[in-house]
């Protein structure tokens, strides 16, 4: 499997409270998310660790607050099954060295053997990642496995989603199960 492309360079944070929010606007994902520091009068330093290991979203968040008179950076790669992009380069374009990266091999949550980079049921073993469906929820952990629903939605919260729940019109409304009056007899 090949190197995964360099991030595009669009990163992007800004404080909330305490809070620095940290995003960009390069996909596809995961990423692992870098944090370092360096100080006024030294020398750059890449002392670079690990903040968030295989984020599946565009942004990440650290809620520490650099000490006085210093400055945190971030770098972000590009994460696939066997590794991950350059962080980067610097000002005379050679690439940002990384002698603290995040986790190796990628996490395996459930332990099926399938890294939850490429995982379809991250959580819930499937080494096979059966999807007869298509909508890239694994069969074992699909609401619908059955009827493509990707955004699983289940707003009556009894583990069906509203694609195959009989409880839900075709257009999504709920409608509500007919009780037979007494003295009828039911459908």
């Amino acid at each position: 499997m090949a190197q995964p492309t360099q991030t595009d360079g669009s990163l992007r944070m800004a404080r909330s409270g305490a809070t620095t929010n940290i995003s960009w606007t390069d996909a596809p994902g995961p990423y692992n998310v870098y944090r370092g520091h360096n100080g006024p009068g030294t020398p750059w330093l890449y002392d670079q660790t690990c903040l968030s290991h295989e984020t599946p979203t565009a942004s990440a968040s650290d809620p520490d607050v650099p000490p006085l008179h210093t400055l945190f950076y971030y770098l972000v790669s590009r994460v696939n099954l066997c590794r991950e992009s350059i962080l980067g380069t610097d000002s005379n374009g050679a690439p940002v060295p990384n002698d603290n990266p995040c986790p190796a091999p990628p996490t395996d949550t459930d332990g099926d053997g399938v890294p939850d980079v490429a995982d379809n049921c991250p959580i819930d073993p499937n080494a096979g990642q059966l999807d007869v469906d298509g909508d890239s929820h694994g069969d074992v952990c699909d609401n619908c496995p059955t009827d493509s629903n990707p955004d699983q939605f289940d707003a009556d919260d009894d583990g069906i989603g509203n694609v195959c729940d009989p409880v839900f019109t075709a257009d999504g409304a709920f409608q509500r199960a007919q009780r037979p009056t007494e003295g009828s007899i039911a459908p």
